[in-house]
């Protein structure tokens, strides 16, 4: 299946690994403004939060997935098989 994969190397390019200001908590996000690509890496993975931030006059409409805690040691664990620079 390249599902996987696919979104490790989305993941790498375009995504987000930090950690909770004082604490141990690894977050990780996807922002993008191609709604699609954000929805389908969702889907790939399965878990996460999702929002939108409107477009305004000067920039377009951004969509992001993110996730905390357990669920993102759970991505984290799918993805790194396919990962190469996160």
């Amino acid at each position: 299946d390249f599902i996987l994969p696919w979104a490790a190397g989305l993941f790498d390019g375009e995504g987000c690994v930090s950690h909770q200001k004082g604490s141990y908590i690894i977050l990780m996000s996807l922002e993008m403004t191609h709604e699609a690509t954000v929805r389908r890496f969702r889907q790939a993975v399965g878990v996460g939060n999702w929002s939108v931030r409107a477009a305004t006059t000067k920039d377009k409409a951004t969509y992001t997935w993110s996730v905390a805690g357990a669920d993102a040691a759970t991505v984290a664990k799918m993805l790194k098989p396919f990962a190469y620079t996160k």
